[in-house]
């Protein structure tokens, strides 16, 4: 069986390149789950992050496959199957859904990614001299359009289907904030559409 996955260029990556992020808005824009998927088994899923730093990929899957299995999913990382990025695509894909009838891939990526910067200046007043610098640090605004999608073994298509806008502030805080905010988000969209609960 053929699966239709879309594995972007190398110019994509999962959430965001960067490196800190401090407040992290999630802005859904939809969401759709196969009518005809009945589900109802055990699944085996693997969960790929496809980005291209690799402590991000990590963090994205250890995460998601944490909040899988505390739902009750059997679920496990590809970077532990996989782990150099370029062993990621269509083919090694659809082998692993061909290879057990109650396999699943769930494959989320960015599809866009945008970056920001913005001189935060201080309100104006009579006090400013000319050519003074009465301005705050830059900030940086990330953002990206993050698709995720679930395959399954007995499926020749995606059966749900998540695209998210997210946007980040960069600054001291840990970057993991807009991963688990992301991964949050998602589980929240699996469990509206019944998705989890055929999962298993």
């Amino acid at each position: 069986m053929k699966y239709l996955f879309t594995i972007l260029s190398l110019s994509t990556i999962l959430v965001f390149t960067g490196c800190k992020s401090a407040s992290v808005s999630l802005q859904p824009l939809g969401s759709i789950s196969h009518a005809n998927w009945q589900g109802n088994r055990t699944y085996q899923v693997l969960v790929v992050g496809y980005a291209y730093d690799t402590d991000k990929r990590i963090a994205f899957e250890n995460e998601m496959v944490h909040s899988l299995r505390r739902a009750g999913i059997n679920a496990s990382p590809s970077h532990e199957v996989y782990p150099l990025l370029r062993m990621i695509h269509t083919q090694s894909l659809s082998t692993y859904l061909n290879n057990g009838t109650d396999n699943a891939v769930l494959f989320a990526h960015a599809i866009a990614v945008t970056q920001q910067a913005y001189n935060m200046v201080d309100p104006i007043n009579v006090d400013h001299r000319m050519f003074g610098s009465n301005h705050k640090d830059w900030q940086i605004k990330v953002g990206a359009i993050v698709e995720a999608a679930l395959y399954v073994s007995d499926m020749p298509h995606s059966v749900w289907l998540n695209r998210m806008k997210l946007q980040s502030t960069l600054d001291d805080a840990p970057a993991t904030d807009s991963i688990q905010a992301y991964v949050s988000a998602l589980m929240t969209s699996l469990r509206q559409q019944t998705v989890l609960s055929r999962l298993k």
